[in-house]
């Protein structure tokens, strides 16, 4: 009697060598994924970074002796930048250029930074928003369907700062010789690495900002994510997401010399480890400096320590 290809030892063996042929494919699957997800961005940037095309201004407001306006510049590849440009209402029909701040502020602030700048010294801000098109706001289960959506939003950052200084560069008010990024908390990688793709910003500035993503991720779920193994692997896998592994602000100082990093820290920063603030300043190999200020975290609602940092940038810029 011929015996049955189900039952008996060949029955464990058929099982254990298909498990293992869809362990393998997995596997091999999941590498192919990291692989695709943390691939080298700078073609994208290339590829995103096209020439503008459509340019929409509203029309200035004066608010407290500055003028205030709403722009949108589109690129001939779709891609949209929303910036508020800040200046002096004395000098709002001069053709006298002066230095120019572009403000990366946090991720739901956006442009609105420029109104948080009480005092530009004479200078010209302009605030950009991250090119983000979903829920700022999805809480809970939601935050997975915003996954691709906030990846995007990461890789078309450094793209839109290009186009944004294309468009400040062709301005008649701008001083392009005196051309400084500010990047506040999560801004603060992507002024590197802006600063690192564009030569055009004279000077880099990362305030209450970090290096190690992942570092700074797995922290900043402490509060949400119950146990230390939990918040691991899902820091693990956001930072794989959103391309952190490449996208490491430590990664492209060194392309910033011979122009200076200054970074402004707290020395209470419960967001930014002072491990993950060291690796971003030693990664530096150009000019830096790192001045440290008591406080916590940065925050709109925060406007003393707002007015302080704004003094320490502003001061030093003139």
């Amino acid at each position: 009697m011929t015996p049955s290809p189900f039952s008996g030892k060949r029955l464990v063996r058929r099982i254990a060598l298909v498990a293992g042929v869809l362990l393998l494919v997995t596997l091999a699957a999941g590498w192919l994924a990291v692989r695709t997800l943390t691939s080298d961005p700078r073609p994208y940037f290339a590829e995103r970074y096209e020439p503008l095309a459509v340019v929409q201004s509203e029309d200035g407001k004066l608010e407290n002796g500055y003028l205030l306006r709403d722009v949108r510049l589109t690129t001939s590849g779709g891609l949209d930048v929303d910036i508020t440009v800040k200046r002096p209402a004395s000098n709002a029909d001069s053709l006298v250029p002066r230095p120019v701040v572009l403000l990366l502020g946090g991720h739901r602030t956006g442009r609105d930074a420029a109104r948080l700048i009480e005092d530009t010294r004479g200078m010209t801000v302009v605030a950009m928003s991250y090119p983000f098109h979903g829920n700022e706001r999805a809480k809970g289960f939601a935050v997975v369907k915003e996954v691709a959506n906030a990846r995007a939003a990461v890789l078309d950052t450094p793209p839109a700062v290009r186009v944004t200084l294309d468009w400040i560069s062709s301005q008649p008010w701008a001083d392009t010789d005196r051309l400084e990024i500010v990047g506040v908390s999560f801004g603060a990688a992507f002024a590197v690495i802006a600063g690192a793709l564009d030569d055009r910003i004279s000077r880099v500035w990362a305030i209450h900002g970090a290096g190690n993503p992942y570092l700074l991720l797995r922290t900043n779920l402490e509060p949400y994510v119950p146990t230390g193994v939990l918040q691991g692997v899902v820091a693990g896998l956001a930072n794989v997401a959103i391309n952190g592994p490449q996208l490491a602000p430590e990664r492209w100082t060194a392309e910033l010399a011979p122009r200076p990093l200054i970074m402004v820290n707290a020395t209470g920063d419960s967001r930014m480890p002072r491990e993950a603030v060291m690796t971003l300043y030693e990664s530096a190999v150009g000019p830096r400096e790192l001045v440290w200020h008591a406080g916590d975290h940065v925050s709109t609602s925060k406007r003393e320590l707002i007015r302080a940092l704004v003094d320490t940038v502003f001061e030093r810029m003139k």
